[in-house]
């Protein structure tokens, strides 16, 4: 029994073992890490998704009141010209005293022309291009689309 135990050599295969389980602890450490990174921003991004959401679902809301205030102010004299100086002048009643819209990408109503504009069929009809931009540390979301508002004129 002594002889056992009185040998200093280690048998190859348990120094490779010893080596390849430190090497697969130290891997799964970085795995797990990475994994982690990764989640948080999932988590982020999905919140910045519910955040262009929120501010698409603003600019709806707030466009369709610009939109219906104008058709109302205009009654049947309208034309091209004319509807989208008054849709100007009612989005301009969203901007605060620093010169800044209330929901920002509310500015991009100040470049529309009166090609957006159409009569057609007792309809009116607005399309809009609107871009949703936005930024986190390193993300950035850049959301385009295009809105059509439309109201039947009335006959009276």
């Amino acid at each position: 029994m002594n002889n056992l135990f009185s040998r200093r050599a280690v048998s190859p295969a348990i120094v490779l073992l010893v080596l390849a389980a430190v090497s697969l602890s130290i891997l799964a450490l970085f795995y797990f890490n990475n994994v982690h990174n990764q989640l948080e921003e999932t988590t982020f991004l999905h919140t910045a998704v519910i955040d262009v959401e929120e501010k698409r679902f603003l600019l709806h809301f707030y466009t369709q009141d610009i939109f219906e205030r104008s058709v109302i102010e205009q009654g049947k004299s309208m034309n091209h010209e004319a509807f989208i100086e008054t849709f100007k002048k009612n989005a301009a009643t969203y901007i605060y005293t620093n010169g800044s819209y209330f929901v920002t990408e509310l500015a991009q109503l100040e470049t529309l022309g009166v090609d957006a504009v159409s009569f057609r069929d007792g309809e009116i009809n607005l399309q809009v291009n609107f871009i949703i931009i936005d930024e986190r540390d390193r993300i950035k979301i850049k959301y385009e689309y295009e809105e059509l508002f439309w109201t039947k004129l009335s006959s009276n």
